[in-house]
Protein backbone atom coordinates (compact mmCIF):
# COMPACT_ATOMS: atom_id res chain seq x y z
CA UNK A 1 0.00 0.00 0.00
CA UNK A 2 2.64 2.56 1.05
CA UNK A 3 4.42 1.49 -2.23
CA UNK A 4 1.41 2.59 -4.59
CA UNK A 5 1.25 5.19 -2.86
CA UNK A 6 5.09 6.28 -3.34
CA UNK A 7 4.22 5.77 -6.79
CA UNK A 8 1.51 7.70 -6.98
CA UNK A 9 3.35 10.81 -5.52
CA UNK A 10 6.15 10.30 -7.98
CA UNK A 11 3.80 10.69 -10.72
CA UNK A 12 2.04 13.09 -9.93
CA UNK A 13 4.86 15.33 -9.22
CA UNK A 14 6.40 14.33 -12.98
CA UNK A 15 3.20 15.61 -14.10
CA UNK A 16 3.56 19.08 -11.91
CA UNK A 17 7.04 19.25 -13.13
CA UNK A 18 5.62 18.62 -17.23
CA UNK A 19 3.30 21.88 -16.40
CA UNK A 20 5.94 23.68 -15.31
CA UNK A 21 8.10 22.56 -18.13
CA UNK A 22 5.08 24.08 -20.44
CA UNK A 23 5.34 26.92 -18.57
CA UNK A 24 8.87 27.80 -19.42
CA UNK A 25 8.17 26.80 -23.15
CA UNK A 26 5.33 29.25 -22.93
CA UNK A 27 7.52 31.90 -21.58
CA UNK A 28 10.21 31.03 -23.90
CA UNK A 29 7.65 31.51 -27.39
CA UNK A 30 6.16 34.57 -25.38
CA UNK A 31 9.47 35.94 -24.52
CA UNK A 32 11.16 35.70 -28.39
CA UNK A 33 9.15 37.95 -29.90
CA UNK A 34 9.96 40.87 -27.22
CA UNK A 35 13.40 39.79 -27.45
CA UNK A 36 13.36 40.02 -31.10
CA UNK A 37 12.12 43.63 -30.61
CA UNK A 38 15.09 44.21 -28.01
CA UNK A 39 12.35 44.96 -24.71
CA UNK A 40 13.47 44.93 -21.52
CA UNK A 41 11.74 41.63 -20.44
CA UNK A 42 12.79 38.90 -23.35
CA UNK A 43 13.09 35.47 -23.31
CA UNK A 44 14.86 34.01 -20.08
CA UNK A 45 12.44 36.55 -18.18
CA UNK A 46 9.30 35.95 -19.20
CA UNK A 47 10.61 31.72 -18.86
CA UNK A 48 11.77 32.72 -15.75
CA UNK A 49 8.17 34.16 -14.49
CA UNK A 50 5.72 32.03 -16.48
CA UNK A 51 7.72 28.98 -14.92
CA UNK A 52 7.39 30.82 -10.74
CA UNK A 53 3.92 31.01 -11.67
CA UNK A 54 3.42 27.82 -12.69
CA UNK A 55 5.37 26.69 -9.35
CA UNK A 56 2.86 28.67 -7.27
CA UNK A 57 -0.36 27.58 -8.39
CA UNK A 58 0.87 24.27 -7.98
CA UNK A 59 1.97 24.97 -4.19
CA UNK A 60 -1.03 26.71 -4.43
CA UNK A 61 -3.15 23.94 -5.17
CA UNK A 62 -1.38 20.55 -3.90
CA UNK A 63 1.56 22.41 -1.18
CA UNK A 64 -0.69 22.20 1.77
CA UNK A 65 -2.03 18.45 1.56
CA UNK A 66 -0.01 17.82 4.44
CA UNK A 67 -1.78 19.79 7.17
CA UNK A 68 -5.01 19.94 5.60
CA UNK A 69 -7.59 18.32 8.13
CA UNK A 70 -5.55 19.13 11.22
CA UNK A 71 -7.41 20.48 13.72
CA UNK A 72 -7.77 23.97 14.20
CA UNK A 73 -5.38 24.68 11.28
CA UNK A 74 -7.33 25.91 8.36
CA UNK A 75 -5.62 27.17 4.74
CA UNK A 76 -7.18 29.48 2.00
CA UNK A 77 -5.18 28.32 -0.81
CA UNK A 78 -6.18 31.66 -3.18
CA UNK A 79 -3.87 33.51 -0.90
CA UNK A 80 -0.99 32.21 -2.99
CA UNK A 81 -2.64 32.72 -6.12
CA UNK A 82 -3.72 36.15 -5.11
CA UNK A 83 0.28 36.57 -3.98
CA UNK A 84 1.24 35.73 -7.65
CA UNK A 85 -1.22 38.77 -9.05
CA UNK A 86 0.16 41.38 -6.27
CA UNK A 87 3.45 40.53 -7.93
CA UNK A 88 2.70 41.21 -11.06
CA UNK A 89 2.43 45.08 -9.99
CA UNK A 90 5.91 45.24 -8.92
CA UNK A 91 7.01 43.68 -12.07
CA UNK A 92 4.60 46.24 -13.70
CA UNK A 93 6.22 48.91 -12.19
CA UNK A 94 9.97 48.23 -12.69
CA UNK A 95 9.17 48.23 -16.85
CA UNK A 96 6.76 50.96 -17.12
CA UNK A 97 9.00 54.21 -17.11
CA UNK A 98 8.28 58.02 -18.39
CA UNK A 99 10.78 59.50 -20.55
CA UNK A 100 11.70 63.27 -20.14
CA UNK A 101 8.31 64.29 -22.33
CA UNK A 102 5.92 62.55 -19.60
CA UNK A 103 5.49 59.64 -22.04
CA UNK A 104 4.65 56.29 -20.90
CA UNK A 105 7.17 52.96 -22.10
CA UNK A 106 7.05 49.77 -21.62
CA UNK A 107 3.21 49.20 -20.97
CA UNK A 108 3.52 46.65 -23.79
CA UNK A 109 6.33 44.87 -21.88
CA UNK A 110 4.50 45.40 -18.41
CA UNK A 111 0.72 44.05 -20.11
CA UNK A 112 2.96 41.10 -21.59
CA UNK A 113 4.24 40.09 -17.91
CA UNK A 114 1.10 40.36 -16.82
CA UNK A 115 -0.24 37.70 -19.61
CA UNK A 116 2.85 35.26 -19.04
CA UNK A 117 2.09 35.18 -15.39
CA UNK A 118 -1.62 34.11 -16.14
CA UNK A 119 -0.68 31.52 -18.75
CA UNK A 120 2.03 30.31 -16.01
CA UNK A 121 -0.96 30.04 -13.43
CA UNK A 122 -3.11 28.21 -15.83
CA UNK A 123 -0.43 25.52 -16.15
CA UNK A 124 0.57 25.29 -13.26
CA UNK A 125 -3.40 24.96 -12.25
CA UNK A 126 -3.44 21.96 -14.87
CA UNK A 127 -5.50 24.23 -17.71
CA UNK A 128 -3.70 23.52 -20.80
CA UNK A 129 -5.81 24.53 -23.67
CA UNK A 130 -6.64 27.93 -22.18
CA UNK A 131 -3.36 28.59 -21.61
CA UNK A 132 -1.92 27.76 -24.80
CA UNK A 133 -4.36 29.64 -26.45
CA UNK A 134 -3.54 32.77 -24.76
CA UNK A 135 -0.17 32.11 -25.83
CA UNK A 136 -1.32 32.06 -29.19
CA UNK A 137 -3.27 35.06 -29.33
CA UNK A 138 -0.64 36.78 -27.26
CA UNK A 139 1.45 36.24 -30.19
CA UNK A 140 -1.20 37.70 -32.86
CA UNK A 141 -1.63 40.82 -30.77
CA UNK A 142 2.18 41.38 -30.35
CA UNK A 143 2.55 41.23 -34.28
CA UNK A 144 -0.15 44.22 -34.94
CA UNK A 145 0.61 47.29 -35.88
CA UNK A 146 1.36 49.88 -33.72
CA UNK A 147 -1.21 52.75 -34.01
CA UNK A 148 -0.43 56.02 -33.18
CA UNK A 149 -2.34 58.75 -32.02
CA UNK A 150 -2.36 60.92 -34.91
CA UNK A 151 -3.82 57.51 -37.20
CA UNK A 152 -6.47 56.80 -33.97
CA UNK A 153 -7.63 60.29 -34.63
CA UNK A 154 -8.03 59.89 -38.45
CA UNK A 155 -9.83 56.19 -37.93
CA UNK A 156 -11.92 58.33 -35.20
CA UNK A 157 -12.86 61.46 -37.89
CA UNK A 158 -13.41 58.44 -40.79
CA UNK A 159 -16.17 57.15 -37.97
CA UNK A 160 -18.28 60.69 -37.85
Amino acid sequence: MLEELNNFSNMEEIIHLIRIVAAALCGLIIGYNREKHTKVAGIKAHMMICMAAALMMLISKYGFRDVMGIEGFSTDVSRVAAGIITGVGILGGIVIVRNNKGAASGINTAAGLWVTIGVGMALGAGMYISAIGVVIITLIVQRMPHISGDVHEDLHDMDN
